[in-house]
């Protein structure tokens, strides 16, 4: 998996890439998720197919916000009939999310 910035400013987005291993990669689901850096829970924001090659892309726009904050995203690939490797995830990316500072009027 890749991801096109490992930071990006509140409100911007990240596109995610890769591609499934084996012969019959293709058309294969794949869940896109993402855990605060220092969370526990995975939580899924977007499924997609992959292509004819094995390939996938995607894009996440993150929400506004004041503060930074450092994000894990990873792809996790259920069991799937066809599909003889087993189900598996990812090694985690960080992208960190720069906050918006308010700026104060004089």
């Amino acid at each position: 998996m890749r991801l096109s910035a490992g930071r990006i400013d509140a409100g911007g987005s990240v596109k995610i890439s890769g591609s499934l291993p084996g012969p019959d990669a293709a058309g294969r689901v794949l869940v896109l998720q993402a855990s605060a850096l220092h969370g526990r829970r995975w939580l899924t924001f977007r499924r997609v197919t992959t292509g004819p090659k094995g390939g996938f892309r995607a894009t996440y726009r993150f929400g506004r916000s004041r503060h930074t904050i450092a994000y894990r995203l990873r792809a996790s690939v259920p069991r799937q009939a066809g599909y003889d490797y087993e189900p598996g995830a990812s090694r985690p990316l960080g992208v960190k999310v720069r906050g918006i500072r308010r700026t104060t009027r004089k």
